[in-house]
C-alpha cells in the first residue's frame, strides 16, 4: 500500500501540471477531478493543497475570473452566486462583490438589452421576459421593471 501511495504521488504532480496547463481550477474543482481520475482521497488532498501552497491554484484568482467572464455574458448576481457555491467557491473571495462586478445601472442596462432581443409574441410576453430574465439570475424586481419598460416600448413603437 505505501509503494502504491508513492506511485500516486508522483503521477498525481504531473497529473496537476497537465490540467492546470490548459485551463484554471478551483481547489474543490481539482479534487473532483482527480478523485474521479481514481487517485486516493489522502494523496489528492495532499497534493492539492500544495498546489494552493506554492499558488498554482488560487480559489480567490479562479472566482474572480468566473464571475467575470459570466457579467460579460449576461449573467445576473444571482446566478454567479448560485454557479460558485455549486462549484465550491463563496462570493466573500471576490473583493467588492457585486458592486465592483455589476452595478445596479449596469445590470438594468444589460438586463434591458437581453429582454429587446426577445421576440414579442403578444401572448404572455410578461411572463416570458420575467422568466427568461430570471432564468440570467437577475432579481424578480428587476425583471419585472424590465419587462414592463420592454413592452411599454413596444406598444409605443406601435402607435
Amino acid at each position: 500500500m505505501y509503494e502504491l501511495t508513492r506511485i500516486q504521488e508522483s503521477l498525481i504532480r504531473s497529473r496537476i501540471e497537465t490540467l492546470i496547463c490548459r485551463r484554471d481550477y478551483s481547489s474543490y474543482a481539482l479534487r473532483e477531478k482527480l478523485r474521479l481520475d481514481g487517485y486516493f482521497s489522502s494523496v489528492v488532498k495532499e497534493s492539492v493543497e500544495r498546489a494552493v501552497e506554492v499558488g498554482l491554484v488560487d480559489d480567490a484568482r479562479y472566482a474572480d475570473s468566473y464571475a467575470r467572464a459570466k457579467v460579460s455574458q449576461g449573467w445576473g448576481v444571482i446566478r454567479i452566486e448560485r454557479e460558485l457555491e455549486r462549484k465550491g467557491l463563496s462570493t466573500s473571495l471576490l473583493e467588492g462583490w457585486p458592486q465592483s462586478y455589476l452595478s445596479v445601472a449596469s445590470q438594468k442596462e444589460k438586463a434591458l438589452s437581453l429582454a429587446r432581443r426577445k421576440r414579442l409574441t403578444g401572448k404572455n410576453d410578461y411572463e416570458r421576459i420575467v422568466r427568461f430574465l430570471a432564468s440570467k439570475g437577475y432579481s424578480f424586481e428587476l425583471c419585472s421593471s424590465t419587462a414592463k419598460q420592454v413592452l411599454a416600448e413596444s406598444a409605443q413603437a406601435k402607435t
